[in-house]
């Protein structure tokens, strides 16, 4: 038998059962807070119950719609910290706002990113050996920043360096 890792909707029920037992809330007191959030005719109250939070935190849930998770969110009192975490588990686009858009200029800082990821193979390198083993969840904003200032600073030095030598970089400027 081999140990395989958790499906995703488990990692997602975990975080969710996780979240309400730290809050000390039933899964009763959690619906009813959920349902509060919402108007008499709103259609997630048909998807909010009892028995579905508890196939969602046994993870029998493969998916939610974004509005659900939305819901629990707000039910459960989550800090941005936390919906990140749960949008995360859930395999949402963790930077869209609450109506599921990304704004035009995270989607640039996000591309940015994106390209310095696929096309550095030394970026990830970097950033293990900048973490040295700790867990990214508990770095504070400062530490998070520094990180990533390094990392460009080190990724914008290699493509000068490149580029003064001749070699075409894989990064492409953007076009504007």
């Amino acid at each position: 038998m081999t140990n395989r890792p958790p499906k995703r909707h488990q990692l997602l029920g975990d975080k969710i059962a996780a979240l309400r037992s730290q809050r000390r809330l039933s899964r009763a007191k959690l619906v009813s807070k959920a349902l509060g959030l919402l108007t008499p005719d709103d259609q997630l109250r048909g998807f909010i119950s009892e028995s579905s939070l508890r196939e969602i935190e046994e993870g029998n849930r493969a998916y939610l719609s974004r509005q659900l998770l939305e819901l629990i969110c707000a039910a459960l009192e989550c800090s941005a910290s936390e919906r990140f975490d749960v949008l995360l588990a859930a395999d949402r686009n963790v930077f869209a706002e609450r109506d599921g858009n990304t704004s035009e200029p995270l989607l640039a800082v996000l591309r940015a990113l994106q390209l310095l990821l696929e096309t550095d193979p030394v970026v990830k390198t970097q950033i293990e050996v900048l973490l040295d083993q700790r867990d990214a969840t508990r770095l504070n904003a400062e530490e998070l920043i520094s990180i990533l200032e390094r990392v460009i600073s080190m990724a914008a030095a290699r493509m000068r360096r490149e580029k003064f030598a001749g070699t075409p970089s894989t990064l492409q400027p953007p076009i504007v």
